[in-house]
């Protein structure tokens, strides 16, 4: 494929390109660059020439310039380049670019000290630039230990362009924004959730492409790309990005592959030495204070747990993103995954006042809103325990943490809370909920409802009332729906339950046998 005056513009090796004149002739072939010296010089290159006077040459802002646009557009060249150092074109240097059909470009200057036997070498022999571009990234490739931020600065520097690690949403999970806008285009969209992965290119506007290049993982699917954004600038330049991501997907599977497993092993150790404390509550051995210590557990001290359960679709929240929401929250917890979800606790040398659990509680709270809109079908709710000291405090704690988790899974409300408050009411109630045979007398009060409306709208619809001080517009407005909807749902449950919602005892049974349905078996 022929290189053409934009291809060449196109390439790294100039910067602060402007064409002032002649833009119409950016298709014309280049068949060599070379370095112009004197007005002489030009008649004697041929056609198809690249002609730039680089520092010490004619300037643009010089009445040298025009001539010598006039003795290239004679001599059939492709293009004039002048080094632009801060100076202005004259609108006549322009005006004689546009009429000539000649390009007149600009330069601030060139990133290699022999820029113009490079651009020759380019024009020449396009695919030499695309060999050495590789063969430098597999020199930094074959340097050991090399981070995934360090290699996107690699490629990023190589190949003169942003360079990002996207989700099939186009998020930039780590590296450069590669789109001017925060709405991803269609076609890039569209490229990132179609069939099966392979590498593919989207227009994004204004002569602008992403070249993507998804990053191996097991199975048929991928959840990251590698992506880079560029101007068009021809097949050979496309082929040279196509290369460098397709070689640098692999380092990034390999990273993710080692974080993963990395993660796993530390999960399971952890979660063995959590049994072990757990089971014994007394003073931990040695090994176990080894243990703990390599894990940076602190067993002295006052410990207060917060433990997590998902009310909605499992497996769609990690411990690493709930880590990450409350270190943005500003609480740093390591996670151990329970059979009800995770427990995560803070050791402190003093025993907190309540001003300091409130913040927790604050915390825990923003941290599952932030998660609850990237992942609203996960329904996360949240229980934090009391503060208790020493060894066996770590286990006493998870206790109340994980009880209140339960009161906060029987409530209504999205990212619900709970702490678990010393008074006598939230202890009979935490009992309540506790309680197997409560449970199931609770369930098959309800279970009328569960006949005849598998969705649960009908059931959402009664605890919604009831939360909500019996009140159909503040119902309406928590499940989003109509005022009418609410009442008319209302009517079909007293019937179906053959109860009575003006009276006390009716709305206690009902509020207690929903609230034991929603949490579920503990």
């Amino acid at each position: 494929m022929a290189v053409t005056v934009g291809h060449l513009l196109a390439t790294d090796i100039l910067t602060g390109v402007e064409v002032v004149g002649g833009a119409e002739g950016l298709n014309r072939t280049v068949r060599s660059v070379v370095r112009g010296t004197t007005l002489d010089m030009l008649r004697h290159e041929p056609a198809g020439s690249v002609v730039v006077f680089a520092d010490g040459g004619i300037l643009a802002s010089e009445i040298a310039a025009e001539i010598a646009a006039r003795s290239s557009a004679a001599a059939r060249h492709a293009a004039v380049v002048f080094s632009q150092r801060g100076v202005v074109a004259p609108i006549t240097l322009r005006r004689l670019g546009d009429r000539l059909g000649l390009p007149i470009v600009l330069v601030d200057g060139f990133t290699t000290h022999d820029g113009v036997a490079e651009l020759d070498r380019y024009a020449r022999a396009p695919q030499l630039s695309t060999a050495k571009t590789v063969r430098l990234l597999l020199q930094s490739l074959s340097e050991p230990g090399r981070p995934p931020s360090e290699l996107l600065t690699t490629l990023r520097s190589l190949l003169g362009c942003p360079v990002a690690v996207i989700d099939p949403s186009a998020r930039v999970v780590r590296g450069d924004e590669i789109l001017e806008h925060a709405t991803p285009t269609t076609a890039l969209l569209g490229v990132l959730g179609r069939g099966r992965p392979v590498p593919r290119t989207a227009d994004l506007g204004k002569d602008v492409v992403a070249v993507v290049q998804p990053i191996p993982a097991e199975g048929a699917g991928t959840n990251l790309w590698l992506a880079a954004r560029i101007d068009t600038g021809g097949e050979d330049r496309l082929e040279t990005v196509r290369q460098c991501l397709a070689l640098a997907a692999w380092p990034f599977a390999m990273e993710i592959v080692s974080r993963s497993l990395t993660t796993e092993r530390a999960g399971r150790e952890r979660a063995l030495l959590l049994t072990e404390i757990l089971e014994n509550p007394g003073e931990p051995s040695r090994e176990t204070v080894e243990r703990a210590t390599a894990l940076g557990w602190r067993l002295s001290g006052w410990h207060t747990a917060v433990s997590v359960a998902q009310r909605g679709e499992q497996g769609t929240v990690s411990a690493a993103a709930l880590e990450s929401a409350l270190a943005d929250a500003g609480l740093t917890l390591r996670f151990v995954e329970r059979p009800t979800g995770w427990v995560g606790w803070r050791s402190t040398e003093f025993q907190p006042g309540a001003s300091a659990v409130q913040a927790t509680v604050a915390q825990v709270t923003a941290c599952l809103r932030a998660i609850d809109d990237d992942f609203p079908t996960a329904r996360l709710c949240a229980g934090v325990g009391l503060s208790r000291p020493g060894p066996g405090g770590i286990g006493q704690s998870i206790r109340d943490a994980e009880a209140a988790c339960l009161m906060a899974r029987s409530r209504i409300e999205p990212a619900a809370v709970e702490h678990s408050d010393p008074t006598s009411v939230r202890r009979l109630l935490l009992g309540w909920l506790g309680d197997d045979a409560l449970r199931e007398a609770g369930s098959s009060l309800l279970d009328p409802l569960h006949d005849v409306d598998a969705s649960g709208q009908m059931l959402a619809t009664l605890g919604a009332y009831l939360e909500n001080r019996c009140s159909a517009t503040a119902a309406s407005a928590a499940l989003g729906i109509h005022r009418n909807t609410v009442l008319q749902r209302l009517t079909r449950i007293t019937d179906l339950l053959d109860v009575d919602l003006d009276s006390a005892d009716d709305r206690l049974a009902l509020q207690l046998a929903a609230r034991l349905v929603r949490a579920g078996p503990r």
